[in-house]
């Protein structure tokens, strides 16, 4: 066992480096997995048609929200709740184990965040590091929450 102050905190930081670069790949892969055209397609016609009124209604009033709203319903309704307990929405077939389950709520604050256009700061200093990934899938999110808005304006106009 190690007892070298310097050579533990060298470790620390090893492992602390290995674990952001983990978060970064993990959520990276969770938007490529929720932003694909496939994924999108999915979501039930009830709330689609929901999220279109929403989107609407929010552009008439207050346009320049309009996306962090629907991007604050999609993910803090519908899309954090199943990272935080992916086994209760049957996304995989056993609870996860503390360590799955942490970076499950890391990466859904990082969706959060992102979604509402936030920065990590104070309140989680230990974030600060993924802001530039959050900073980085802005644009992704961006045109995920216009697809959103696109095929649930075709769907919509095409049912009528």
């Amino acid at each position: 066992a190690e007892l070298d102050d310097n050579k533990l905190m060298e470790k620390a930081q090893e492992v602390a480096e290995t674990n952001l670069d983990n978060l970064r790949r993990i959520y990276n892969d969770f938007l490529v997995e929720i932003t694909s055209e496939d994924a999108i397609e999915k979501w039930p016609v009830n709330i689609r048609q929901l999220l279109h009124h929403v989107h609407t209604s929010t552009m008439n009033k207050f346009p320049e929200v309009a996306s962090s709203v629907i991007g604050g319903f999609v993910f803090l309704r519908f899309l954090c709740p199943a990272l935080f307990a992916p086994h209760a929405y049957d996304l995989c077939d056993h609870e996860p184990k503390r360590k799955e389950r942490r970076a499950f709520v890391l990466v859904a604050k990082c969706i959060q965040n992102a979604s509402n256009n936030v920065l990590f700061g104070n309140k989680e200093k230990y974030m600060i590091p993924m802001n530039e990934t959050v900073e980085n899938s802005l644009p992704i999110l961006a045109k995920y929450f216009a697809s959103l808005s696109v095929s649930l304006a075709l769907f919509c106009s095409e049912s009528h």
